[in-house]
């Protein structure tokens, strides 16, 4: 952060004040605030969660039929839906109760967990391909759908990393399960496509997982009164979760009143929509869960418990949404975009992947990444058709490269008790896969244009 700010003073390509500075610092810690509030958010929702179902069923090993199977509708199919409903990493809390039960090492269902963040272009209701669309001038519903296409090689070559974990885990699968979880990917694919271009990328995510969780469950699980009862006091808190967020912001005269009540304190900063946030849901319903106890804890203590697990990862996610904000008001990202142009000519486009990815990796949130880059990569393209590719590919670097951001390997292994630095370097894989894919196709899209 120091350093960025130092640099944008010294050799920003446009005019970059002091006050430019703190201004940008002051929108990217405002909506490191908003990201931060739901890691704290979360941490209180997961121990109210915990604490009212009793913590050795969510530990326990019993009633896992396949724990193969388990962990990859976990990371594949709950995590994802939960993630297109809600966003900011709330997925790899959904499923981190499932995972538990798995008996693995806790490294091990960290890392696990980074997966649910597979389908990024479509969390929090498609928020970054909606911006994305908005900065590109392509078409919200075209956008989906090239997307959707671009992410069927990546889910392949995510499974080809979750083949890999999970036998080093000791929960390795047969060749029925991997030709099993290939036919899941293309489902996931083609039903992304399908409903982003005919209903739109908003609901395209939620719309394409839902049947496919229900058709996992029905088909590996021993389906009885007693396991559903036993299964509700975790399950239910998070129906509650996704169906709020999806009320308001699905619904055309709740998702008004959402909108209006806005808090904005910096102009062309990000806004906080209190009926639209996961962290307002979170702390609501965790309160609920607390209080619904009625065993004499005090709220206040247990809201300042996750505050106190999650402070340094909170000052970790303002730092770097901060230095993200700076390097886009002061003009270094599109410099450095323009400086590409110039280097690679008509093959600019070949580095779109990167450039996505690295403000992906950095700003922990696909729209944001958007935002600050999207215009500029665009401008890449030498023509029409390669402008479609260019904001397509953007799109799905910045989203796939989010998953394994500091900002959420933070959010996960400081609460977790785990070394950032090894999560770090164990997730590092899962970034090289898409960025790997993705340059691939670069080139192919300019050897095609020429």
């Amino acid at each position: 952060m120091l350093v960025t700010a130092i640099v944008s003073l010294a050799s920003a390509p446009i005019g970059f004040g002091v006050s430019d500075l703190a201004g940008a610092a002051l929108k990217g810690t405002w909506l490191g605030v908003l990201v931060g509030a739901v890691l704290v958010g979360g941490l209180f929702f997961r121990e109210a969660v915990y604490e009212s179902s009793g913590r050795g069923t969510v530990g326990g090993h019993g009633g896992v039929r396949n724990r193969r199977r388990s962990a990859f509708g976990a990371c594949f199919l709950t995590g994802t839906f939960t993630e297109c409903a809600t966003g900011f990493g709330v997925g790899q809390l959904a499923i981190s109760p499932t995972l538990a039960r798995l008996s693995l090492k806790r490294a091990d269902a960290l890392v696990l967990g980074f997966f649910s963040q597979s389908l990024v272009p479509w969390g929090a209701f498609a928020n970054g391909t909606m911006v994305g669309a908005q900065f590109s001038a392509v078409d919200a519903n075209t956008l989906g759908l090239f997307s959707a296409a671009l992410t069927l090689p990546l889910l392949l070559g995510w499974l080809c990393l979750f083949w890999r974990i999970t036998a080093k885990a000791g929960i390795s699968g047969t060749p029925y399960d991997a030709a099993r979880e290939i036919l899941y990917a293309i489902a996931i694919s083609a039903s992304l496509a399908f409903f982003s271009w005919f209903f739109g990328p908003e609901v395209a995510g939620m719309a394409a997982i839902a049947p496919l969780i229900a058709l996992e469950f029905l088909l590996t699980e021993n389906i009885s009164g007693g396991r559903l009862r036993a299964a509700l006091p975790i399950i239910w808190p998070f129906i509650a979760l996704i169906a709020a967020l999806s009320l308001f912001r699905s619904v055309p005269s709740l998702r008004h009143a959402a909108i209006s009540f806005a808090v904005a304190p910096f102009p062309g900063g990000a806004t906080y929509f209190p009926l639209l946030h996961p962290a307002t849901w979170l702390f609501a319903i965790g309160s609920g869960l607390w209080l619904s106890r009625r065993d004499g804890i005090v709220l206040g203590d247990r809201i300042l418990a996750a505050l106190s697990a999650g402070r340094r990862s909170v000052v970790a996610i303002v730092l770097f949404l901060g230095m993200a904000q700076i390097l886009g008001s002061s003009g270094i990202a599109g410099g450095l975009a323009g400086g590409l142009k110039e280097i690679f000519g008509r093959d600019a486009l070949i580095s779109v992947p990167m450039m996505g990815g690295l403000f992906g990796y950095m700003t922990s949130a696909s729209s944001v990444a958007n935002g600050l880059l999207m215009s500029a990569q665009v401008a890449l393209a030498p023509h029409g058709p390669t402008v479609l590719w260019a904001a397509t590919i953007q799109n799905v670097a910045a989203a796939a490269l989010t998953m394994v951001s500091p900002v959420r390997v933070s959010l996960v292994s400081g609460p977790a008790g785990q070394d950032e630095k090894a999560i770090l370097i164990r997730t590092l894989p899962l970034a090289l896969v898409p960025l790997v894919i993705l340059t691939v196709v670069a080139g192919f899209v300019i050897a095609v244009g020429e």
